[in-house]
Formats: structure tokens, C-alpha cells, sequence
């Protein structure tokens, strides 16, 4: 059961799951939406799971329906998902994205390549990220991204370090020249204090931001 309480996002969102099988599983959901009307949704989620594939699919109980399907295929170094939204009642296709992404486990580095097409195929963009120890506490990444219509393009590079089970810290710095840290540490399970902080090298005059956080689970 999953919910969103009203004063966060509107919507209250419950899960009642029901195991057919090993590989199929079905999802009934209740949904509803406060605002100026309280609207009542009822959903039907159909997931499929394998070996080396993933199934799912969302369908609202209404008359004209969003149809979300997705799915995966692949293996441990190798796979490919697509995510797409259907309007039934104009025929058309809303969203669809495509992903394949490649890894390799070798004996002193990990490493995995991504490649992403969004936005109904307008927005190209491919990820690598590169991990530099066993245990996976140092990386890098970059990502570069195109976005056809208006030929426009934009990079990001980061890393991140886990100091120990308790501090994480990363930074990023993108193409339009800002830089940003932060500093994750978990004070109990579940419960978490930030602090980040937003920097440009190239406007000295200007303040640099710092915005503290806290999770708590009771």
C-alpha cells in the first residue's frame, strides 16, 4: 500500500495486490484527488515478470482511459525498456521513451552505459557512469543530452564518495556553469539530514545558496 496524504500532493493513492503466479501479479488501486471535487478512480495494473523480462500495465477503470504500458528485456550486461502513455480517447500517443543500457563487471572496475530516447523521440541522451572500487563507494558520471527540434544540447559531469554507512557526499557541476554539492548523512534508519549548496565559479558576486534538510520516520 502506497499513499500520498492530502496536503502533500492531493491524491491518496492504495494498493491491494493479488499473486496469480510466480510471473503474473495484478494490482487493484484506489485512487482519489482532492481539490475543488473529490474524484474517485479505480485502477487495473497487470505486471509480468521472467527470467530476463518485465511486463506492465496500467489501466484506468473509466471511460476514456490513459493506457501505460512498460517493459524490459535484456540481461545482467545488457537490456533494453520502453515506457509509453496511450490516450484511448484521441488515439494518440502522449509519452514515449525508449532505454538500452550496457554494463561490464570486470575485475578492478565497474562501469555501465546508458542511451535514452524521450519525448516522443525529440530528446537523445546517453549516461556512463564508471564506479572505482569493489564496493562501489567512489564514481563518476557524466550525462549528455540532445534535444533535435531546437538542436540544443547539454552535459553534466559528477561523482560521489560513501565515506562510511552513514555520509554520502556528491557534486555535479552542468553545462550551464553551476556546481552543486551535497552532503547526505543518516542519522536512523529511514531518516536522513542534507545540506546542499548551489555555486557558480563564473558569477563570483553573487551568494552562493546552502539549503538544509531533514527526513524523519517515526
Amino acid at each position: 500500500m502506497s499513499r500520498t496524504w492530502p496536503f502533500m500532493m492531493n491524491t491518496v493513492l492504495v494498493k491491494f495486490p493479488e499473486y496469480n503466479s510466480r510471473e503474473v501479479r495484478t494490482v487493484f488501486g484506489l485512487y482519489l484527488e482532492f481539490g475543488s471535487h473529490v474524484k474517485f478512480h479505480i485502477l487495473h495494473e497487470v505486471q509480468y515478470f521472467h527470467e530476463q523480462a518485465a511486463l506492465a500495465m496500467t489501466l484506468p477503470l473509466v471511460r476514456s482511459p490513459l493506457i501505460q504500458l512498460s517493459a524490459t528485456v535484456g540481461t545482467a550486461h545488457l537490456a533494453f525498456g520502453m515506457e509509453t502513455i496511450y490516450n484511448t480517447s484521441s488515439r494518440q500517443l502522449l509519452m514515449f521513451d525508449a532505454v538500452s543500457s550496457e554494463g561490464r563487471d570486470l575485475k578492478t572496475t565497474h562501469s555501465a552505459l546508458g542511451l535514452f530516447r524521450e519525448n516522443k523521440g525529440d530528446s537523445l541522451r546517453a549516461s556512463y557512469i564508471h564506479y572505482f572500487d569493489h564496493e562501489r563507494k567512489v564514481a563518476a558520471a557524466a550525462v549528455i543530452g540532445w534535444t533535435l527540434s531546437s538542436k540544443e544540447n547539454a552535459f553534466a559531469v559528477g561523482g560521489s564518495w560513501i565515506m562510511d554507512d552513514l555520509t554520502t557526499i556528491k557534486a555535479r557541476f552542468d553545462s550551464r556553469g553551476k556546481l552543486f554539492t551535497v552532503l547526505h548523512h543518516k542519522i536512523k534508519p529511514k531518516s536522513y539530514f542534507t545540506i546542499s549548496g548551489e555555486f557558480e565559479p563564473k558569477a563570483l558576486d553573487k551568494t552562493p545558496e546552502i539549503r538544509l534538510g531533514l527526513s524523519l520516520v517515526l
